[in-house]
This record gives C-alpha cells, sequence and structure tokens, in this order.
C-alpha cells in the first residue's frame, strides 16, 4: 500500500499545495527526489538526454545539495517539483546552474 500510495503521489507532486516531509512520508518523498533528479537521462523520442555527470547530489550537515549543470528551463521544471520535498522543514538546497550552451 506504501509503495502504491508513492507512486500516486509522485505522479501528481505538481498538484500537491503542502510539503512532501522525508520524516513523514519517506517513500514519495525518495521516489519524487530519484524520479526528479533523474530527468537528466530519462529518453524519450525528440528529447534530448544529457551528460550522466549534468547533476552532482552531495550533502551537506545531513541535507542534500544538488547542482545542475542543464539548462535554465530544465532547471526551473526540476526545481518546481524539488521545491516541494523538505527534510525537518528544511528544503532541498538547488544551486545554480553551470550550464553552458557548448554543446547544443
Amino acid at each position: 500500500m506504501s509503495a502504491a500510495a508513492a507512486i500516486s503521489i509522485h505522479n501528481i507532486v505538481d498538484k500537491i499545495k503542502g510539503e512532501i516531509e522525508y520524516c513523514t512520508t519517506p517513500l514519495p518523498f525518495l521516489l519524487t527526489l530519484c524520479d526528479a533528479i533523474q530527468e537528466w537521462d530519462r529518453y524519450s523520442l525528440n528529447r534530448r538526454v544529457y551528460d550522466p555527470y549534468s547533476i552532482r547530489l552531495n550533502f551537506r550537515d545531513r541535507f542534500p545539495e544538488i547542482n545542475f549543470d542543464l539548462p535554465d528551463e530544465k532547471v526551473i521544471s526540476i526545481s518546481h517539483v524539488l521545491n516541494k520535498l523538505t527534510i525537518y522543514g528544511v528544503q532541498i538546497q538547488i544551486n545554480e546552474s553551470e550550464y553552458t550552451n557548448k554543446l547544443e
């Protein structure tokens, strides 16, 4: 039941008005986090696949910190989802994109 609820929540995360807190709902939190940060290599016809090193996940004081080297519109899209996730009431730190247009 927990896994089914997590899948359902992660599919409608953009419609959720509140937050997904790790301590109270760990499965939806982790599924949403993993789904959002793996955006770089999700294959779809006519959609670019990015270098696997374009996302770096670190931890600072036990909290995730993510760096994206992706186009700004991709970072904004991912950020909308990640801004719904909290750990002990603290949002995940999303750092500025260092993406350059060299590869396009």
